[in-house]
C-alpha cells in the first residue's frame, strides 16, 4: 500500500492514525504490547512485518540499497 493511501483515508495527524489502529485491531488483530510496540495476532501479517524489519536492518547495515529495500517492500504484498 503506497503512502498515498493515507491521503485516501484522510489520515494527516497522529490522533487520526491512532483511531485507524483501533479499527485495525478488530479487523486484523493488532495488539498493543507493554513496551509500546504493536503486534499482529494474524501469523501471516506478523510474518510480513518481521520480514520487513529484517530488510530494514539490512538497509541500515548497508547490506542492501534503498532501491532494493523499496523493491522488496513492493514485492512483499504485491
Amino acid at each position: 500500500m503506497a503512502p498515498a493511501c493515507f491521503d485516501t483515508y484522510g489520515i494527516e495527524r497522529y490522533d487520526e492514525l491512532v483511531h485507524a489502529l483501533f479499527l485495525l485491531e478488530d479487523r486484523f488483530g493488532i495488539e498493543p504490547c507493554a513496551d509500546g510496540s504493536i503486534r499482529f495476532t494474524d501469523e501471516a501479517i506478523q510474518s510480513c512485518v518481521c520480514t520487513w524489519r529484517d530488510w530494514k536492518e539490512f538497509l541500515e547495515k548497508g547490506k542492501i540499497t534503498r532501491e532494493e529495500y523499496e523493491d522488496k517492500k513492493d514485492g512483499l504484498v504485491g
